[in-house]
């Protein structure tokens, strides 16, 4: 179900990507470029035709999922957690990923961490600060976890995987260090 898939074919990915998740969250196209000669990836998932995709890293055995999304004519159809089912199948210690706060406004903010959690997603105690390209802003988020290996990943393995992510993914926000100074110290 999964297929890697080339930078060249990127761009119906990109176009789905700025309809389905917040501008904030979103770098340049030309910058997802670059992401994916440093060990980025991106791949698209395949039902007898493309369903949707996944982009992230893979650090010290453990998947870090940035985005994932089912193509919206495939919602609720129940591939979302195939997907996720799938990942579990793969040789690494567990899965981190990125959730938005609920809020009032967006329920598909509530309904993507129950989508998580009922697909046996925990959420970590841990502060976690998503860096925008707004000077010294950032979005406060949930850091996730679905255990594969490791049920629980101890606090030095997650802080090395936020380090990561910030100097692999955000390392085009001038304020990077700053935010993850604050994730480190909280």
């Amino acid at each position: 179900m999964l297929e890697f898939i080339k930078t060249d074919k990127f761009n119906d990915i990109f176009e789905d990507m700025c309809l389905q998740f917040p501008k904030e969250e979103l770098k340049a196209k030309e910058y997802f470029l670059k992401l994916f000669k440093s060990g980025y990836k991106a791949y698209k998932i395949i039902n007898n035709e493309p369903i949707g995709y996944i982009l992230g890293l893979e650090y010290n055995d453990f998947l870090f999922i940035d985005y994932f999304a089912i193509f919206k004519k495939f919602h609720s159809k129940g591939f979302g957690s195939l997907v996720l089912k799938e990942l579990k199948n793969k040789n690494i210690k567990g899965i981190f990923l990125e959730v938005e706060k609920p809020d009032n406004i967006n329920q598909n903010k509530e309904k993507r961490i129950k989508f998580y959690e009922k697909n046996g997603a925990k959420r970590l105690d841990i502060k976690y600060l998503f860096p925008t390209n707004d000077k010294n802003k950032f979005i406060e988020m949930f850091l996730y976890y679905i255990p594969i290996k490791i049920s629980t990943p101890i606090k030095d393995d997650i802080y090395s995987l936020i380090k990561y992510i910030f100097n692999t993914i955000h390392k085009d926000i001038p304020h990077k260090n700053e935010i993850l100074d604050k994730i480190i110290k909280s």
